[in-house]
């Protein structure tokens, strides 16, 4: 009875977090799956990556930004196992 009572803008924030949660495996999914695509090109084509740096940096700035939406989100780690492996890169990504 209470949820129905909530203003349209909690209800968008509700379908928001529900989106982060679970879509496609939730955002700690997405997460780990651009480490792993990192991982798998600094592993398997390092040549390609060394002649195109600009995939790493990208690949960073997906990964700050889809971090930064999960604790926007106040989406919990341990909601989601398992937790994404580290950031595999040499950029260091800016908080």
């Amino acid at each position: 009875m209470r949820r129905l009572l909530k203003p349209i803008r909690y209800k968008r924030t509700d379908r928001l977090r529900g989106v982060v949660r679970s879509c496609e495996g939730g955002i700690y999914q997405r997460i780990d799956e651009n480490r792993q695509l990192l991982e798998t090109l600094q592993d398997n084509a390092p040549v390609f990556m060394a002649e195109n740096a600009w995939i790493e940096r990208w690949l960073a700035a997906q990964d700050l930004f889809l971090t930064q939406v999960a604790e926007a989100a106040r989406i919990p780690m341990n909601e989601r196992l398992p937790v994404p492996r580290p950031w595999p890169g040499k950029i260091r990504r800016e908080s």
